[in-house]
C-alpha cells in the first residue's frame, strides 16, 4: 500500500485527530519533521476537506492532538528518539539494545 506523507504540522494533528494513524514519523532534517500515513480513499478525503476549509473539529480534541504531535515532534528534535511508529517501536540504539538492564 502507498503511503502519504506530511509535513504539515496542523494537517497531521487534524488527520490524528479524525482517527487515522501514522505509521511512521521521522526527522526529514534538523527543523522538519515528516510523518507518513497509510494512504486510503478516507485520508485524502480528509486531507481535500482540510485544505479546502471545509473540515470540522471539536475544538478541545483538536487541541489535545496538537500538545500530543508536539510533543512527538520534540522527542525527535530532542535526540532522544530518531524515529518511531504507531506500533511503539522507538528506534535508536539506546533503546533498542538487548543488553539493558
Amino acid at each position: 500500500m502507498e503511503n502519504y506523507a506530511t509535513r504539515d504540522f496542523y494537517l497531521v494533528s487534524y488527520l490524528i485527530d479524525r482517527g487515522e494513524n501514522y505509521t511512521n514519523v521521522y526527522l526529514a532534517n534538523h527543523n522538519t519533521t515528516e510523518f507518513l500515513f497509510e494512504q486510503s480513499k478516507k485520508l485524502i478525503e480528509y486531507v481535500e476537506g482540510f485544505y479546502t476549509q471545509k473540515a470540522l473539529v471539536n475544538p478541545m480534541s483538536y487541541g489535545n492532538t496538537l500538545r500530543s504531535v508536539k510533543s512527538i515532534i520534540h522527542s525527535l528534535k530532542s535526540g532522544y528518539v530518531t524515529s518511531t511508529s504507531t506500533q511503539g517501536i522507538i528506534k535508536n540504539d539506546t533503546n533498542n539494545r538487548r543488553d539493558r538492564n
